[in-house]
């Protein structure tokens, strides 16, 4: 009867050997939400509308990216366009929280992924989390 594991286990092509799926290989979890106020050009706080009536208020970080500090000129701009680009209500692609318990997300406004328009627009830089940030 140890055939049968065997046979099991090369069937599945050595899937026991495969590394564990992290969050962000599973599909983003889509939702709307309401933007309550907007800190700075890549992070803002909303209201989640999980349906059946039930919401959730948390603090979001957008993937990817990083815009100037607040403490600058340039920084209060992009917080700005930024507000003005959200509007009262946003997609959201919730992919995980960083490591200040925000929720990055991917954002869109009738369409428009505004991670990509804020890096395509220079307002901001990629950034991945690691290393020194783009703006200080």
């Amino acid at each position: 009867m140890k055939i049968i594991p065997l046979i099991i286990l090369l069937a599945l092509g050595g899937c026991a050997t495969l590394e564990q799926p992290t969050l962000l290989s599973t599909p983003p979890i889509r939702s709307n939400a309401t933007v309550l106020s907007v800190h700075d050009g890549d992070t803002f706080r909303g209201r989640v509308d999980l349906g059946m009536g039930v919401s959730v208020t948390d603090s979001f970080r957008l993937n990817g990216i990083d815009t100037p500090e607040l403490h600058t000129a340039q920084g209060k701009q992009v917080r700005d366009d930024m507000t003005a680009k959200m509007g009262e209500t946003v997609q959201l692609d919730i992919l995980k929280r960083d490591k200040y318990g925000r929720w990055l997300v991917e954002v869109y406004r009738d369409g428009e992924n505004l991670n990509d328009w804020l890096v395509t627009t220079g307002r901001a830089e990629p950034y991945k989390g690691r290393g020194p940030k783009p703006f200080k």
